[in-house]
């Protein structure tokens, strides 16, 4: 079994960027077959053991009284085979990558948008994008949740992956703006007019999670929550201060709140915030709250890892939901959120095990282009290759994304391999021809028109030429491509010429000529996504009509409008270029990608690269090592040979690993890059510091010693 990180970027520089898919080969014998399963694919009387596309795990189970299954691989069977002479069943695998390689649809966004009341004045919308959020929705459409998934009767659900969006509602032909667990009505900073800022925590679990300080308010709609009588609050946040507080507003002022800080979760009921009881022991992480809203006396069980406690509050109220505030503080960080009534069964978030692993991405977008029907894998490539970083499924069919910073060594090694216990050899390769003069990052930059009406027109008969006419008491719908990402679509078009949004005209003669039937004729706009729409018209008049102007005109006559309308460069017209001075090869010029927006990213791209491009740099290949099934792709290791080679402790990731052997004999084989700190990284690490810091800092300390850690700086 082989996996590794591959790439199309130079080989010195694997493992910054790629995916893997991993595969594997194996045979069977036929004494490993029991006599009641079929070893042949014809037999009608028994099962097989194995068959092309079933489903199969690789491992190693302990032998220390309790057995379990440590995963090296998780995958599907490709193909299988064997012969009556051979006794042996043979079986190619890979891992299950074809979960990834469905459709899936995922709504545009922009990093400021605009929510519009049904009265009064809009309200400028700062929810914040990245690639994590596309990486999130592609996922949790194929059924791999970095938290739990929403149920049907949720009625807010924010994963908090690189925005405060709610999460889309499964997919289907649509990706309209009401397509949503809640409505975003407000999102902002906590301090400043901005998007919230995002960080990265690794908590209890040493999964990746996003987290925020800001505030921000969603609006139940459609109103899942009204006279329920349970709320069940869930979420996962963890630090040292502050508190994230989650308020459940009601019709009546009345609310539900809960304050979550270091050590204790508060809940209180009712207009004035009494009577408030506060759970003291909560160790952190994931909570469930469970209140119940009867307006006399309230049962509240707070849930979480290892315990829960409850309680009665008297005096609350029992009014619907309609809205939900967060607000978090700088030092109470939080992963997620979600609101769902009536609750019944188990909580979801109480022993939840992420099935997705990501890492914040790192670039900065202002929109992203959105998924029509996307190759959901071909998706998650193109955000990690953007970032520079690398996403594959793990041993145990995870999948998992690695941002440029981890694969650079941010963190302690995991292993250390030593020629005195577990290295066998030191193998390695370097050429010259992985070496580039130059690194160009193409940009692709983003231009949002935004307003407070439908004053933006993405697609018009007019401009295409597209005459429609539809045959008495009839209904004709047709596809149309947009000028540009649209959001927030008027979808009900007016009839006329007096509305400010999508509009039409219709009349009894193709040019125009007989009379005006458009009050007879009702036109829709179904979103079907970021750049396609599917117009339905239906005719109620007596005879066929077309959408024309009129009056004499011919001109067709349908403007579909909206919100917001979001323009990217079709290819790059400017590039981030970094040279690496005296040095004669090759350029390097990375593929375009609708998620490098601007030219600091690809700036910090294209530095980035050059850095590890300007020399040629030996990469470990298929060393030899002590057998070890919990090593995994990724992994930062010290590697050191003091007796043979005299290799002091070498950091590096591994880029691939091979598992292998026969009965009785395991082997193990790994590639890794070293990790070698470049200039720049030196230099950025002691930004604002003497060089009498750097030699009070290694004072007494050896060149070994400078080696093995150039980057600390205290």
């Amino acid at each position: 079994m082989r996996r590794e990180i591959a790439t199309y970027l130079p080989a010195q520089v694997r493992g910054i960027s790629g995916q893997s898919v991993a595969d594997a080969q194996a045979e069977i014998p036929a004494a490993d077959i029991e006599t009641q399963v079929a070893r042949n694919p014809f037999s009608k009387t028994a099962s097989r053991v194995v068959e092309s596309g079933c489903s199969i795990r690789a491992g190693f189970i302990g032998t220390d009284g309790r057995p379990s299954l440590v995963p090296v691989f998780t995958g599907r069977v490709m193909d299988a085979g064997g012969s009556a002479l051979t006794d042996v069943m043979s079986v190619d695998c890979d891992d299950d990558a074809a979960l990834l390689r469905r459709d899936v649809i995922v709504a545009p966004l922009a990093s400021q948008m605009r929510y519009v009341p049904d009265s009064g004045a809009s309200v400028l919308l700062f929810p914040g994008v990245s690639g994590s959020y596309v990486m999130d929705s592609v996922l949790r459409q194929l059924g791999y949740y970095t938290m739990p998934a929403a149920e049907p009767s949720t009625a807010v659900s924010c994963p908090l992956q690189g925005t405060v969006w709610p999460e889309q509602l499964p997919a289907g032909t649509s990706v309209s703006a009401t397509a949503f667990y809640g409505e975003l009505i407000q999102a902002r900073n906590g301090v400043t007019e901005d998007n919230p800022t995002f960080v990265s925590q690794a908590w209890d679990t040493g999964e990746r999670f996003l987290a925020l300080t800001g505030d921000f308010v969603f609006r139940v709609r459609p109103a899942r929550l009204v006279e329920t009588d349970w709320v069940r609050i869930h979420g996962w946040a963890n630090g040292e201060s502050g508190q994230t507080e989650i308020l459940l507003q009601s019709a009546g002022l009345a609310w539900t709140r809960v304050r979550i800080r270091p050590g204790e979760i508060e809940v209180a009921i009712n207009t004035l915030g009494t009577p408030t009881h506060t759970f003291t022991g909560w160790p952190g992480g994931r909570f469930s709250i469970d209140v119940e809203h009867d307006g006399a006396t309230n049962n509240v069980i707070l849930f979480y890892e290892g315990g829960s406690q409850s309680t009665s509050l008297v005096g609350a109220h029992s009014n619907g939901v309609s809205y939900v505030q967060v607000t978090s503080e700088e030092g109470m960080a939080l992963a997620g959120v979600a609101v769902r009534s009536n609750p019944s069964g188990a909580h979801a978030m109480i022993g939840f095990v992420p099935s997705a692993s990501l890492d914040p991405t790192i670039g900065r977008i202002d929109a992203t282009p959105g998924l029509f029907r996307d190759n959901g894998w071909d998706a998650l490539r193109e955000v990690a290759e953007a970032e520079l970083g690398a996403v594959w499924l793990d041993e145990q069919g995870t999948p998992t994304f690695r941002n440029r910073q981890s694969l650079r060594g941010i963190g302690e090694p995991v292993h250390e391999i030593t020629s005195r216990t577990s290295l066998m050899d030191v193998s390695w390769r370097e050429a010259v021809e992985q070496v580039r003069s130059s690194v160009q990052v193409p940009v692709l930059p983003v231009t949002s028109y935004l307003s407070d009406d439908y004053a933006h027109t993405v697609w018009s008969a007019q401009e295409t030429g597209t005459v429609i006419s539809v045959g008495a008491n009839a209904t004709k719908r047709l596809s149309v491509n947009l000028n540009g990402i649209a959001i927030g679509i008027d979808t009900t078009a007016t009839a006329g010429t007096g509305s400010t949004g999508t509009r039409f005209r219709a009349n009894t003669a193709a040019d125009g000529s007989g009379s005006d039937v458009s009050t007879s004729v009702q036109v829709e706009v179904d979103p079907s996504g970021p750049r396609v729409a599917r117009v339905i018209v239906t005719n109620n008049h007596s005879g066929r009509v077309w959408l024309v102007a009129g009056n004499g005109s011919d001109a067709p006559d349908l403007f579909i409008r909206a919100r917001q309308r979001i323009i990217q460069a079709s290819q790059a017209s400017e590039y981030a270029e970094v040279d690496n001075e005296g040095v004669r090869a090759e350029e390097l010029t990375l593929d375009e990608s609708p998620y490098v927006q601007d030219n600091s990213s690809a700036l910090d791209l294209a530095s980035f690269l050059a850095a590890e491009l300007s020399a040629p740099r030996a990469i470990l290949q298929r060393v030899p090592v002590l057998w070890e099934p919990r090593r995994q792709l990724g992994d930062i290791v010290e590697i050191s040979d003091p007796d043979v080679t005299g290799l002091e402790p070498l950091r590096g990731v591994v880029v691939a690993i091979e598992h292998g052997g026969t009965a009785g004999n395991i082997d193990q084989y790994i590639d890794v890059r070293p990790l070698l700190p470049t200039i720049a990284e030196f230099n950025q690490a002691w930004d604002g510091q003497t060089i009498a810091d750097l030699n009070a800092l290694w004072d007494g300390q050896t060149i070994a010693d400078f080696n093995a850690d150039p980057l600390r700086v205290s």
